[in-house]
């Protein structure tokens, strides 16, 4: 049976509830249990902006309402009065779906808004303090500080992912380096970190880039076929970050560190130093993952852009499993395995020298940003086992590979596009990504009518 909405004032224990939220806003192992206690009540009407939803079929019952037999029990009820309820709660599903679309709908047009916002933003703050003007770290600041209040907010992040996986920004070197501290921010909180490391982190993911500040437009964002000269100048990126940043005494030492370690690569064939495993920086980590995302996702030919989930599962083939030799080719699998492989937040990690002579990029790493961007990032066009096209919206922290998905279907208007949550819809399910070539124009129209991105 569907998940139907609880009030907080109705909780009980013996409800078999699922929690929406994000999956770092609430203290569970899970986003989907049944409830055992007076104190996890507590807990749960202590969540800021929480929905919760209960399965009267997973719950126990309440005290003295056993179903007895007599006049109303299901049997003595008419045929059509139980049709009838039955449509009437398809119904109020219907209803429930539209209006999660339309309000997925709403919240990208505020993402929409706030993003080219923090673009123009981004834009001052890389000029001024590629200049050495103090004044362009205010404008950083405020880039960072804004993106790290938005993005506590649920619904705005599976938005923000959304934005960025989707558009096709004017100037890819400014969109890039948004792009990398947005990914770089989201994976951060997956690993719980506090608001200084937060900061820290999304200011080196914000300037990773400030090194080529002052290249040739089109060398920016360049990365095969390089000249010797411009190889050159691409291999001296990481001095001239350093030397840009570390002039300012109120940038964190962590993030100097990172923007100076973001090309190097675990297994030593990166660049300035060479540096291998635990040499390079926890932030470092994060922001060569991201950096690599974000460029598999955006490519200098948009028809080579890879979709979020062929980028994720290719950083995992290519960079970690091929070159540690393992048996795992799917994102499903290294999902099921992260419990093994994972390790906590406050050691900055897992021990990268067992793997330092083999993998470019950390295993761990990786793995937590499929955990905050999910198996099919929000943006994503799939297809559905009924044949029909889908574009997600949401992640299910609980179950990766159903997410929440728009049903775009030409067949019905597109004010009554719905969504629907996969962990509740049976048999539908994922069967892969779709790159937005392969869809047909009258489903990419569809989809793309409703929003103002």
């Amino acid at each position: 049976m569907p998940f139907i909405p609880m009030p907080l004032n109705e909780l009980r224990i013996g409800l078999y509830i699922k929690l929406e939220c994000s999956w770092w806003n609430h203290p569970f192992a899970k986003s989907k249990f049944k409830i055992t206690s007076a104190k996890e009540i507590k807990t749960l009407k202590a969540i800021p902006k929480v929905k919760i939803f209960y399965d009267p079929d997973l719950s126990d019952p309440e005290e003295g309402s056993e179903v007895k037999d007599g006049p109303d029990s299901p049997e003595s009820v008419p045929r059509e009065v139980v049709q009838a309820a039955e449509e009437q709660k398809q119904e109020e599903i219907r209803i429930g779906q539209i209006q999660a679309c339309q309000d997925h709908g709403a919240e990208l047009q505020k993402a929409a808004y706030l993003y080219q916002q923090v673009v123009a933003q981004t834009k001052i703050a890389l000029k001024r303090i590629s200049d050495g003007h103090a004044a362009g770290i205010k404008s950083a600041d405020q880039v960072v500080s804004t993106l790290i209040h938005s993005l506590s907010k649920p619904e705005t992040s599976m938005a923000m992912i959304d934005i960025l996986t989707s558009t096709q920004a004017e100037d890819p070197f400014l969109a890039h380096s948004l792009n990398v501290c947005i990914v770089s921010l989201l994976v951060g909180k997956e690993y719980d970190l506090n608001d200084d490391e937060l900061y820290a982190l999304a200011l080196a993911a914000l300037l990773h880039d400030i090194g080529k500040q002052n290249f040739p437009v089109m060398l920016r964002m360049k990365r095969s076929g390089l000249t010797k000269a411009e190889q050159q100048d691409w291999l001296r990126q990481s001095e001239l970050g350093k030397a840009a940043v570390e002039r300012f005494p109120s940038i964190p030492a962590s993030t100097v560190q990172a923007i100076y370690q973001h090309h190097e690569r675990l297994d030593g064939s990166g660049f300035p130093l060479g540096l291998k495993g635990d040499d390079i920086s926890f932030f470092a980590k994060i922001i060569m993952a991201a950096d690599e995302y974000d460029h598999l996702c955006h490519q200098p030919d948009p028809s080579k852009n890879f979709t979020p989930a062929e980028a994720l599962s290719y950083l995992y083939d290519h960079y970690i499993v091929e070159k540690l030799m393992a048996v795992s080719d799917s994102i499903e699998t290294m999902l099921n395995e992260e419990a093994a492989s994972v390790g906590t937040a406050q050691d900055g990690g897992e021990d990268d020298n067992s793997i330092s002579s083999k993998a470019e990029l950390s295993e761990e790493v990786v793995v937590y940003m499929v955990r905050a961007l999910g198996v099919y990032p929000p943006g994503s066009l799939v297809e559905l086992t009924n044949g029909s096209v889908g574009l997600v919206t949401g992640v299910n922290s609980e179950e990766r590979t159903k997410p929440c998905v728009m049903i775009c279907s030409p067949q019905t208007p597109r004010k009554e596009a719905r969504v629907v949550d996969l962990t509740n819809e049976g048999e539908l399910a994922i069967v892969h990504s779709l790159r937005p070539q392969h869809v047909p124009k009258e489903v990419f129209e569809y989809i793309y009518s409703g929003r103002s991105t």
